[in-house]
């Protein structure tokens, strides 16, 4: 798609043959008998064009999804899909059925696809993935040095995607009132127009730390502020010593258009904010914290070996 352009031109470069879902020409005269003649295909989101495809009974469609938790509901569980017409439930039906592996990093994620696709997978305990990344050595003593000298507590506010972008935010009263040893970085979703110009107002505020990604910011986070993303199942691997604050002020208004895991909102695990004041006065408390009991829930496979798991588990499976 054209969300994926910059990514398919990498799997290019290197070989791959790559095809557009944008182009008609192309979906029917390439990706649908690629598809349906392949023995192993691999989705990492919902992909509308799998239901109408017959496969053979040998062939696997693995769901490695896009994130290894879930705070928001999806599948036939999401609000969409909940108040859709029968037919559009029938055709998410269609897709979901195809799939036959799903690739988890814990039993509670498994649990959470098996019911928001309706569907009894054979669940491949890997790991997610993208985790091979936090749990990689090289990369966690090289960014530890990194950490090492910085001499500030950084706190990054990354929210998710929200299709009615809203200023939910005061970044003002945020980057004012913590504490002086503290350095604010706002990570905003690619497509949050409305947070990109609010950024605008306070241009002492940091989006990036030496050009650092995402990725490698989280490692040298201390306090992570977010909703609904799914960034913390990532944070808490890169760094299990960290704090995630849950600031959600539109939190009846999502359950309502979105909807939200019912274990997000009633977990003793972790307290909800739902204003500013609150944040910041959590924030500026400075308590130590662990998150080795919420990785021991979402991250309980994750071992950083999941994609030679997943690579071996399809020699096998086809003798490759």
């Amino acid at each position: 798609t054209s969300n994926s352009t910059t990514l398919a031109k990498k799997f290019e470069s290197r070989g791959c043959q790559v095809y557009s879902l944008s182009s008609l020409n192309s979906l029917f005269t390439k990706i649908v008998p690629l598809l349906k003649g392949s023995k192993v295909v691999i989705c990492d989101n919902y992909f509308p064009i799998l239901g109408g495809i017959d496969f053979c009974k040998e062939t696997k469609i693995l769901q490695i999804w896009h994130a290894n938790g879930a705070i928001k509901t999806f599948g036939l569980e999401a609000n969409y899909a909940k108040n859709a017409s029968d037919k559009n439930k029938d055709r998410y039906r269609q897709v979901y059925k195809k799939i036959t592996d799903i690739v988890v990093s814990s039993s509670k994620m498994a649990d959470i696809f098996k019911s928001s696709y309706k569907i009894d997978p054979n669940i491949l305990k890997f790991g997610y993935p993208l985790t091979d990344y936090y749990l990689n050595e090289g990369t966690k003593m090289k960014m530890l040095k990194v950490k090492e000298t910085i001499k500030k507590k950084i706190i990054l506010y990354a929210p998710t995607y929200r299709e009615h972008s809203h200023n939910y935010i005061d970044l003002g009263y945020l980057s004012s009132n913590i504490s002086g040893d503290s350095l604010l970085l706002v990570h905003p979703h690619p497509s949050d127009n409305v947070l990109k110009e609010q950024l605008k107002v306070y241009p002492s505020i940091m989006t990036h730390l030496n050009n650092f990604s995402l990725q490698e910011t989280l490692f040298l986070t201390d306090v992570l502020i977010t909703d609904y993303s799914s960034i913390p199942f990532e944070y808490s691997l890169a760094n299990p010593e960290g704090n995630i604050v849950f600031f959600c002020p539109d939190l009846d208004n999502y359950q309502k258009e979105v909807g939200l895991q019912t274990d997000f909102i009633m977990s003793e695990e972790y307290e909800i904010f739902e204003n500013i004041e609150d944040v910041v006065e959590i924030i500026n408390k400075n308590e130590n914290t662990t998150l080795n009991h919420f990785n021991l829930i979402w991250n309980e496979y994750a071992n950083g070996k999941a994609i030679k798991q997943l690579i071996e588990w399809i020699e096998v499976t086809y003798e490759i």
